[in-house]
């Protein structure tokens, strides 16, 4: 008699279990990854609709070809490219700009602890993060919003551990700044 699937089971062992046609272990990953993917969506092109529509194609390519999937490596980074994709394309089809929006901070710029307390001063930050540039936003997003390792990043990025460190510390400065602009000379 086999084990019963339970939201404790492993990735690979939920993964095995869709290969083999098991319809449970289709909603186990949907429901311990759901939330992620669409978060991560969202941030990316902040459309609620779009990324409501491109969550659910994620999920509908990523069990299409589930049998293409490494078993030996994570599962998520695998799922996470297959949204970075799906955000690219969409962004390509639609030829959104989705590069550096201009918008002025309030003269008085909030502290990181103040910006967490108040929901405007979160709404500011998420328009920080739309401004920053494609490539930066992802690597700050998949870093600090998805708690990716850099290996993982690497293997949903397709880019070098490196490459991905300059582009969250890059990413933290330009925030930072932002936060703290310079004062302007007399």
């Amino acid at each position: 008699m086999s084990n019963p699937l339970s939201p404790d089971c492993d990735d690979a062992i939920l993964v095995r279990a869709c290969l083999n046609g098991e319809r449970d272990a289709h909603a186990l990953l949907l429901a311990r990854y759901r939330d992620r993917i669409y978060g991560f969506i969202l941030r990316m092109l902040r459309d609620r609709g779009a990324a409501e529509d491109l969550a659910q194609e994620v999920f509908i390519k990523a069990f299409r070809s589930l049998s293409s999937y490494d078993q030996e490596r994570p599962f998520i980074p695998w799922l996470f490219r297959i949204a970075r994709n799906a955000v690219i394309d969409y962004t390509r089809k639609r030829k959104a700009d989705i590069d550096p929006i201009e918008f002025d901070l309030p003269d008085a710029s909030p502290s990181v602890e103040d910006v967490v307390a108040s929901k405007l001063e979160v709404e500011l930050v998420e328009k920080m993060l739309g401004a920053l540039p494609f490539d930066f936003r992802e690597a700050l997003l998949l870093h600090l919003g998805e708690g990716l390792g850099y290996a993982e990043m690497s293997e949903v990025l397709g880019v070098p551990v490196g490459t991905l460190k300059a582009r969250v510390s890059r990413a933290r400065e330009m925030l930072r700044k932002k936060c703290n602009p310079e004062p302007e000379s007399p």
